[in-house]
C-alpha cells in the first residue's frame, strides 16, 4: 500500500520504524517496484508521516532515519529529499521530537589506542548543529530520530470530531502538563 493511505485501523501500533523511507515519498522517482508509480506530491513526506501518526497509538513512537545536511534539496539523482534543521521541523506539526541524533560519514581510518587497533570508523555522531553533509556522491549525513505521538493532541482531535467543531471555534482546556 502507499504509506500515505494505509489499510490499517487508527491507533494500531506502539512503535513504527521508517528507515530511509520518508525522504522518497511523493517524488518523481520514489525507488519503488510497482506496476504504476504512486502519485507525485511535493508534500508526500509530510502526508506519509501524518498517516503513520494516524496508525500510531497515543503516546506511541515513530522512529525515522533520513538524509540530513546543510541544504534543503533533492539528492541521489533527485530520488530523495535532504533535510536540514529548518525543514525537519515540519514533522513537529504532527509529533513531538524526543531524540534526534546526527551521524556524518567519515573517510575510513583505522583508529588506534596505545598501539591497539580499534577498527575502522566510517560514521561519527556529531551535534545536529554541526552538520556539514553536502551529499555529493551518496548520503553523507543522516538523522536518526524518535518522535512521540502526543496523547493530549490525539484526545483533542478526537474530541473536536465528536463535538463537530467548525473552522472557527474557541476551545479552552486546562494546562494538563
Amino acid at each position: 500500500a502507499d504509506v500515505r493511505k494505509l489499510p490499517i485501523a487508527d491507533s494500531t501500533f506502539d512503535k513504527i520504524i521508517a528507515a530511509s523511507v520518508i525522504e522518497h515519498i511523493g517524488l518523481h522517482s520514489p525507488q519503488v517496484i510497482a506496476e504504476s508509480l504512486p502519485p507525485i506530491d511535493e508534500n508526500g513526506d509530510l502526508e506519509a508521516v501524518r498517516e503513520l501518526v494516524r496508525v500510531l497509538k497515543p503516546g506511541g513512537e515513530l522512529i525515522m532515519t533520513m538524509p540530513f545536511g546543510i541544504k534543503d534539496e533533492l539528492i541521489l539523482g533527485r530520488q530523495a529529499r535532504n533535510y536540514t534543521i529548518n525543514s525537519i521541523k515540519k514533522f513537529e506539526l504532527l509529533l513531538q521530537p524526543v531524540k534526534l541524533e546526527y551521524y556524518e560519514y567519515q573517510i575510513r581510518k583505522t583508529f588506534t589506542q596505545e598501539d591497539k587497533p580499534l577498527g575502522l570508523i566510517t560514521w561519527v555522531r556529531l551535534p545536529i548543529t554541526q552538520a556539514q553533509a553536502l551529499h555529493k556522491s551518496h548520503v553523507e549525513g543522516v538523522v536518526c530520530g524518535v518522535w512521540k505521538k502526543n496523547a493530549q493532541e490525539d484526545m483533542i482531535s478526537n474530541l473536536a470530531s465528536e463535538l463537530r467543531l467548525k473552522q472557527i471555534n474557541l476551545v479552552i482546556f486546562p494546562n494538563w502538563s
